[in-house]
C-alpha cells in the first residue's frame, strides 16, 4: 500500500494518492473548501485536536473509529495510527445528515488493508 505525507509536525498526516485526487476534483466553486481542508490538515499536524473545533474535525462512526474533517460541504475521511498518525482515505462532498455508508465501508477496508501492510511491511510512504 502507498501512503503520501500530507503534513509533518508533531501529528502525521498521511492519505492515500486517490484522496489526493478526490481534492483536485473539488469544483472551482468550493474553492474555499478545499483551501478549508489543507489549512485543517495543517493544523492538525501542529497541534492534533487542540486546534481544530469540533465542528471541523469529529468522529463520523464512533463503531468504526472513522474520523472526518470538515470544511463546507466537503468531508475528509480518516483513521488514526495510534495517538500521533492519521490516514486521510477519501474526500467527498456530504450529501446526506448521515455520512455515506460506502465511504464509511472504504474507510474500513482501508484501515484493515493498512495495517496488515504495515504488519508485512508493504506500507510505502512518499
Amino acid at each position: 500500500m502507498q501512503l503520501v505525507t500530507l503534513e509533518r509536525c508533531i501529528f502525521d498526516v498521511l492519505a492515500l494518492p486517490t484522496a489526493l485526487e478526490e481534492m483536485d476534483e473539488i469544483p472551482r466553486d468550493r474553492l474555499a473548501d478545499y483551501k478549508g481542508l489543507k489549512v485543517k490538515f495543517t493544523k492538525f499536524a501542529e497541534a492534533g485536536t487542540q486546534k481544530i473545533t469540533s465542528a471541523g474535525f469529529h468522529e463520523a462512526n464512533k463503531r468504526e473509529g472513522i474520523w472526518a474533517f470538515i470544511h463546507g460541504r466537503h468531508r475528509a475521511y480518516c483513521f488514526y495510527d495510534g495517538p500521533s498518525l492519521i490516514v486521510v482515505t477519501s474526500v467527498v462532498m456530504k450529501k446526506n445528515q448521515a455520512p455515506d455508508r460506502k465511504v464509511i465501508r472504504h474507510a474500513c477496508r482501508t484501515r484493515d488493508a493498512y495495517f496488515e501492510a504495515k504488519e508485512s511491511g508493504q506500507l510505502i510512504i512518499d
